[in-house]
């Protein structure tokens, strides 16, 4: 099987596996999912940045989060067409945040396949089915930063407003 129909089928996967969240985000009534989400990357991002020193393991978190949270904004706002309140605020609770962080997580990891399969278009990984709904992926021993362009961009424009 051709390395692009396999693609065709990871990227299938992938959608089926993001099908649960996008029917989540079209009966939140509210928006409280994609408020939530936003109030937790804005905590994560200053944890993150401030005299807070994180780990390596934080970090990934952090990426994996980020990408969630991009994906969920783009399927909260595909999912309605308004919500039932203009604007909502809440306490941040335990419960609500585990719950978010659960979405958050699931829908970045299924962006970082999506990622994943994009290096395979450009060479750098390659991809093989190995069963009915299973994938191997292998990396290179050397990665390229796919992010590295963005990243220059938004540190050129943060050091203008400095």
């Amino acid at each position: 099987m051709s390395d692009n129909n396999i693609l065709k089928e990871f990227f299938k996967s992938l959608k089926e596996q993001e099908k649960p969240f996008t029917q989540l985000l079209k009966d939140d009534r509210l928006g409280m999912i994609l408020r939530s989400a936003v109030n937790e990357l804005n905590l994560m991002h200053y944890k993150n940045h401030s005299e807070y020193n994180a780990t390596f393991s934080q970090e990934e978190y952090y990426y994996i989060f980020k990408l969630g949270v991009s994906r969920l904004i783009k399927l909260a706002l595909e999912a309605r067409t308004s919500f039932e309140a203009p604007a909502i605020m809440f306490l941040q609770s335990s419960e609500i945040s585990a719950e978010t962080h659960n979405i958050v997580r699931g829908l970045g990891m299924i962006e970082h396949g999506r990622r994943i399969a994009q290096s395979v278009y450009s060479g750098h990984t390659k991809i093989e089915k190995i069963g009915g709904n299973e994938f191997k992926i292998t990396i290179p021993s050397i990665l390229v930063d796919e992010e590295s362009h963005e990243k220059h961009i938004s540190n050129h424009y943060k050091d203008q407003y400095r």
